[in-house]
């Protein structure tokens, strides 16, 4: 039951926090614009407190779910009465800047956040723009019935380039049920495959029972491969007496192990004896580690070397990270409206809420990667042409410019109760897969 509240709470810091941002943006352009804000508010429900400061009400409410801001002539049922300061009394453009502007800081943030997450922790070192490669072919599976081997190199998915990161996503995990054409590289030659895509018990997405690495981790390792950097205080790794500079050459007797062989034993070794063997300076040392559990899987709490970057390449690191999630989100959400994959593949509250946990759990840099990508999501989704959302108010605008005049209000207001019962539907569906998924945990 703590876990439970400890999550619950750690999903209403979240939202509140994005929410709250999302509507200050539009908050601020409004005040900018001198469009009347009535109410600027910190949670839902009933007022608790507040200050009324000219013509807004600046409150506290009672339910701590991110908040809202009420401006004048912002429903389509409200009679205009040509006041000036009524938002349905401005010019389009000035109302697109209103509307936009939520969504767009919640994109900055992103941008914003993980420029700060890459600074603190700066860049895996890994090579870029490489093939994915097979590191582990599960007994039994479609990867194995077809011949697919650990140490194959990934170039192409139905002939789309498999280095773009969106390429692995769409063609496979987006597409259960499906045939794929895979270009491997083995031993320096070049070999085709057909792959049935299966599913995920779980998440009814694609699944062919490989699992994947970078080319930098399945790359020859040497000493420096598992290089610490960081020893997280009160864990075992701290236990046993590890520290920032040591080298780990060996795991349980097998020596030089990649980084994706180390992790994937600790994650798999939870609340056993591990033998870890330790360079530092010049001499060996032989520990023994029991990995605590951390959302299921097995942690001795140690930070790896990773290449340091400055503040501007953070935030070119930043944009990058932000784009291609952008683009990930889009190629999952075109294979939703095509039906080619389940709604499981989207999170509800509790899945949200379980993830904020682990973030929260594994500290402030998990934490700061966690709020920058959802809300980077939050951001985007909510500037889809969907009627109550913002991207559905500003759509309304795009096409009164596009005939040059005003749609009817009561189209308007029909428009917008179609969108709220298309968003309850889906939202209530979503909740029902978060539900079933728990039977999984």
């Amino acid at each position: 039951m703590t876990v439970v509240l400890e999550a619950a709470l750690a999903f209403v810091v979240v939202l509140g926090i994005l929410v709250l941002i999302h509507e200050f943006g539009h908050f601020a352009m409004a005040k900018l614009l001198r469009v009347r804000v009535e109410t600027f508010s910190v949670g839902f429900g009933p007022r608790l407190l507040g200050i009324r400061r000219g013509d807004t009400d600046y409150r506290l409410s009672a339910i701590p779910l991110g908040g809202y801001v009420k401006m004048t002539g912002e429903n389509p049922d409200e009679t205009p009465s040509g006041d000036p300061a009524e938002l349905s009394s401005r010019p389009r453009w000035q109302r697109f800047l209103v509307f936009v502007m939520g969504a767009l800081l919640n994109i900055l943030l992103a941008v914003v956040v993980m420029t700060i997450f890459f600074y603190r922790t700066g860049r895996s070192l890994e090579l870029a723009d490489t093939p994915p490669v097979v590191r582990e072919v599960l007994p039994g599976s479609n990867a194995e019935k077809v011949g697919i081997l650990p140490g194959d190199r990934i170039l192409e998915v139905q002939g789309k380039d498999a280095r773009n990161p969106s390429t692995v996503v769409e063609e496979i995990f987006l597409s259960p049920g499906t045939t794929k054409r895979l270009l491997l590289e083995r031993g320096g030659k070049k070999i085709t495959k057909e792959i049935e895509i299966g599913y995920d018990p779980k998440y009814r997405s694609g699944e062919t029972g490989m699992k994947l690495a970078s080319e930098a981790e399945e790359a020859p390792p040497t000493e420096d491969t598992n290089a610490v950097e960081k020893v997280l205080s009160g864990t075992p790794a701290e236990k046993a007496g590890l520290r920032p500079g040591d080298k780990i050459i060996a795991i349980n007797g097998h020596d030089l192990p990649t980084r994706s062989e180390l992790v994937t034993l600790i994650r798999e070794s939870k609340g056993k004896t591990v033998g870890l063997g330790i360079k530092r300076g010049a001499e060996r040392l032989d520990v023994r580690v029991v990995p605590e559990t951390v959302s299921g899987s097995g942690r001795i709490g140690v930070e790896f070397v990773h290449e340091r970057l400055n503040l501007a390449s953070a935030f070119v690191e930043s944009l990058r990270y932000n784009r291609d999630n952008a683009a990930l989100l889009f190629v999952t959400l075109k294979s939703l409206v095509r039906l080619h994959v389940s709604p499981r593949v989207m999170s509800g509250p509790g899945e949200i809420a379980a993830a904020a946990w682990q973030a929260f759990q594994l500290g402030l840099d998990s934490s700061l990667h966690f709020l920058g990508f959802v809300s980077l999501q939050l951001g985007i989704i909510n500037l889809l042409p969907i009627p109550m959302l913002d991207g559905g108010h500003i759509f309304i605008l795009l096409v009164e410019g596009t005939i040059r005049r005003d749609l009817s209000a009561v189209l308007k207001e029909r428009v917008m109760q179609a969108g709220l019962i298309f968003l309850l539907l889906f939202a209530g569906i979503v909740i029902y897969f978060d539900v079933v998924k728990l039977a999984f945990q």
